[in-house]
């Protein structure tokens, strides 16, 4: 019990915290979002329609660089497709294995 109102104290004392938590749970524009997040964290404001920070541009390309490829690019296994496709399988190193879950790991067969 004395841990859950220790929890409860500390979200208490940060109420953006809970703000956001609160926001992922709901259906809002991602632009909002982004801003709402970008501030917490910043504690600056997000400049969308003319980023000149670094940081401000990557939020840009989240929000507005949308390309059906890059789903495939950040996928561990899709992306060696990519690599075999695009510059051959001979960039490739070796495949250990592909699993769903951690417990299908067989760790004594690996190397």
């Amino acid at each position: 019990m004395g841990n859950l109102i220790q929890k409860i104290m500390k979200v208490s004392q940060n109420p953006q915290k809970i703000i956001i938590r609160l926001l992922r749970n709901f259906p809002i524009p991602d632009d909002f979002y982004l801003k709402v997040e970008y501030q917490y964290k910043t504690g600056q404001k997000l400049n969308l329609d003319n980023p000149l920070l670094y940081n401000e541009k990557l939020q840009w390309l989240k929000l507005y660089n949308r390309h059906p490829e890059y789903t495939d690019m950040v996928d561990k296994y899709e992306v060696r497709n990519h690599v075999a496709r695009t510059i051959g399988e001979d960039h490739l190193i070796p495949l250990l294995g592909v699993w769903d879950k951690f417990d299908d790991i067989s760790f004594d067969t690996l190397p």
